[in-house]
């Protein structure tokens, strides 16, 4: 179960994760030891699932119901991100979250890291994450300030996407003169297992871990050991 204790009065870095996931191996085995994780760090979270049809769900899931069944399809990516935004600015258990991080299955976010990242962003018009090709943020994580997120929700071409969504966001940020702000990523897509020590390593210097092997046993044996350093 999510437990989220909102604090006392808005603070600058406070802020929400938005997963964007799937209800299928091997991510459902990176998302159920992120559940811990984020609670015992008492971060607020959701995991957002698009569908074809309603089913069972968590506390801390939200289901799309979408005729793409692909979560990472288009354009169904940035519909379920953009309508579960418009549900979350307007509910008064996120009405602290002032950063929304939006992220995907297959990358860890590093807490600690995180909140001293959050701490060095702009307090508004803030549009970060991993810079790629110098030309849009990666959609392994997506970090906007709430009032990004409002003029987002209010795109009117959102549900029209022919491309994907990161590029998509991107193209909107330019249009508004919402400039890139990079955070370092560390990636793990060599198929080949990292020590402890380089893992230790990786959490005191990246915010952002990117795990993507084509051995998805080994991506799961990295998550555990990042978690369990973690905590």
């Amino acid at each position: 179960m999510c437990i989220f204790r909102p604090h006392d009065q808005v603070i600058r870095n406070s802020f929400g994760i938005l997963n964007l996931t799937a209800n299928a191996d091997p991510y459902k085995g990176f998302d159920a030891l992120k559940v811990p994780y984020y609670n015992q760090l008492n971060v607020p979270f959701l995991y957002l699932y698009n569908e074809p049809q309603n089913r069972k769900i968590e506390s801390y899931e939200r289901l799309f119901v979408s005729a793409t069944t692909h979560f990472a399809g288009i354009p169904a990516m940035y519909q379920k991100f953009v309508w579960q935004l418009t549900v979350l600015l307007n509910d008064p258990a996120w009405s602290n979250v002032h950063y929304f991080v939006r992220t995907n299955a297959s990358t860890f976010i590093n807490i600690p890291q995180l909140k001293k990242a959050l701490e060095k962003l702009p307090n508004t018009r803030c549009y970060a994450g991993s810079v790629t090709f110098n030309q849009f943020i990666s959609g392994t994580c997506i970090i906007l300030s709430r009032d990004v997120c409002h003029k987002l929700i209010q795109r009117k071409e959102g549900f029209e996407l022919t491309e994907n969504d990161d590029t998509a966001i991107a193209n909107y940020m330019k249009k508004m003169g919402i400039k890139m702000r990079n955070l370092p990523m560390k990636f793990y897509i060599e198929n080949q297992e990292p020590s402890i020590e380089e893992l230790s390593s990786v959490l005191h210097n990246f915010p952002l871990v990117r795990i993507k092997n084509a051995d998805k046993a080994l991506d799961l044996q990295i998550w555990k050991h990042l978690v369990e350093l973690s905590l």
